[in-house]
């Protein structure tokens, strides 16, 4: 299928400015080896990106308004200026190349008693939903993702393969005689709408309360989160962090890859948290931290 530019703008949410002629292209590919069919994006800035607009044999580059247009071959290729390349990108490849989710239940899947299943979704094999589960419309639920009872998932949620929600946490008592005795894990787990969860990640259910991941948030691969906790809306957690018991994390915060944040722990919003950071104390709003343990780096440069 053949494309052309005059096609993406009527997809674009933000100002935009063209140069050069409606051109087509039917595929995509990186900067350095685009051909003369594919549509590629640049995230560099000023001399740079000419250089690289100007090299590159893409028939549509989508690129920063602000780079020097004059000294552009717009004769060339066709270039579409935007304030945010990489969104603008993003937006094209997922209208006109991202292959469309499967629908249904997979037969291997299992779905236990009193659960609430919208109809359009998709469950992939091997997956095991437990007892009081309840999933919304247009979510997808990949291969051998494990959902234990009472776990509320909202609509537009994607869970990659492999992961577990709502196992009991991790929490013990040491009795008198030194050894230990397991807490009872009596909550669930709440996912709200539009939240992603990477590949053999696990989300712990709550105690006495439920485990919440809200609206909007993106989890990577591999990050475990502790039964209590509480992820606020639009935050980014990266793969291979531990998120301990109780911990709340504000509205837009970043956690870069590698971080551990202990108990109870209270992070604000519009936090960044960087990599490898070991948090022992409480974060402020807007704040941004790093090292072992993390201290706060917000009057340095990033």
């Amino acid at each position: 299928m053949k494309l052309s530019t005059e096609t993406i703008i009527k997809i674009l949410e933000e100002p935009y400015q063209i140069l050069g002629k409606n051109r087509a292209f039917k595929n995509y590919a990186p900067i350095s080896n685009a051909s003369k069919d594919d549509i590629t994006f640049c995230v560099e800035k000023g001399l740079v990106a000419v250089e690289e607009i100007n090299k590159t044999k893409a028939s549509v580059v989508v690129g920063y308004i602000n780079i020097p247009q004059n000294l552009l071959h717009a004769d060339e290729k066709t270039v579409i200026l935007v304030e945010n390349p990489r969104l603008a990108y993003i937006r094209i490849l997922k209208r006109f190349f991202e292959p469309r989710s499967p629908r249904g239940v997979h037969p291997t899947a299992i779905i236990g008693r009193d659960c609430l299943v919208d109809e359009d979704i998709f469950i992939g094999p091997n997956v095991v939903v437990g007892d009081n589960v309840t999933i919304g419309k247009g979510t997808e639920i990949h291969a051998n993702v494990y959902i234990h009872r009472d776990v509320k998932i909202g609509r537009n949620v994607i869970l990659k393969p492999g992961c577990v929600i709502g196992s009991a946490g991790f929490g013990f008592e040491k009795t008198l005689d030194r050894s230990y005795l397991h807490f009872p894990q009596l909550a669930g787990v709440v996912i709200e709408d539009d939240v992603y969860i990477g590949a053999n990640t696990c989300v712990d259910r709550g105690t006495l309360s439920d485990t919440r991941i809200q609206r909007g948030t993106k989890i990577d691969n591999l990050v475990h989160i502790a039964h209590n906790v509480n992820i606020g809306p639009n935050c980014v957690v990266i793969c291979q962090t531990c998120v301990a018991g109780s911990v709340t994390i504000g509205e837009g915060s970043w956690i870069a890859p590698g971080v551990t944040i202990r108990d109870g722990v209270k992070i604000g919003k519009n936090v960044l948290v960087g990599m490898g950071a070991v948090v022992t104390k409480d974060v402020p709003d807007d704040d941004k931290v790093i090292g072992v343990p993390a201290k706060s780096i917000t009057s340095q440069p990033f």
